[in-house]
């Protein structure tokens, strides 16, 4: 930004603009016969501070300079804020459209019907607390014809909890067409799903195999909350 008053010009501009610049150097060298600065607040909240210089000879910074100066300091100040206010709202908006977006995964994932099979019902229902959460469960038949069930938890909301719960009964669904045993699938799903996990997330599940033949009931639990038995 330059500013043309009287005899003189002054230059407004950021450090390493001018290929002329070198913060080395003296305001002696650099020709610099005044600098005046104002500092940018907004909000009782100091943003940083608004420097001019010149090298006129003939005319120095006069009060009224300092006014005017002032004043457009004040405009950038309000820019400034404003600026920031409209990247905190895009950036809400952006969230709010990623956990609409990884609700919608987890949905898909869920089962939309019961299953009813030799003399049993499986059905469930998931209500999260926010736009989306980490609850998992799932039911379907095994490869020998079995019931197999299973309810899970992944830590975290978002999308990032949404492809976990993918990965997770794509493993899950995967290993229960070669083995019955819930502890032997969830070895094997922990296995492959570690290296999918961030170290600071964790995913808790509880599996389970129903014989319909035999009517035993086979569990595994893996750091989920203990199931109920009525």
């Amino acid at each position: 930004v330059e500013a043309v008053s009287g005899g003189g010009k002054s230059v407004c501009q950021k450090v390493g603009e001018d290929t002329d610049f070198d913060p080395s150097r003296s305001m002696i060298d650099l020709n610099i016969r005044a600098v005046m600065c104002v500092p940018l607040v907004a909000r009782d909240k100091r943003l940083g501070v608004l420097m001019v210089d010149t090298r006129a000879s003939t005319r120095t910074f006069s009060r009224g300079d300092l006014r005017y100066f002032e004043a457009l300091a004040d405009m950038l100040a309000i820019v400034w804020t404003n600026r920031e206010a409209e990247d905190e709202r895009l950036l809400a908006q952006q969230a709010k459209r990623d956990l609409l977006v990884a609700r919608k995964i987890q949905a898909n994932l869920l089962p939309e019907r019961p299953l009813v099979a030799a003399g049993y019902s499986m059905c469930g229902r998931v209500l999260p607390a926010d736009e989306t959460g980490g609850d998992y469960f799932d039911f379907f038949r095994t490869r020998d014809n079995k019931l197999a069930m299973a309810v899970g938890d992944v830590s975290g909301h978002g999308i990032g909890s949404a492809q976990i719960m993918a990965a997770a009964r794509a493993y899950l669904r995967a290993y229960c067409q070669n083995s019955s045993s819930p502890r032997d699938i969830l070895r094997r799903v922990n296995r492959s799903l570690g290296g999918d996990i961030a170290a600071d997330m964790f995913m808790s599940m509880f599996v389970c195999v129903i014989d319909p033949n035999t009517r035993d009931f086979f569990y595994a639990n893996a750091g989920h909350t203990r199931p109920v038995l009525l």
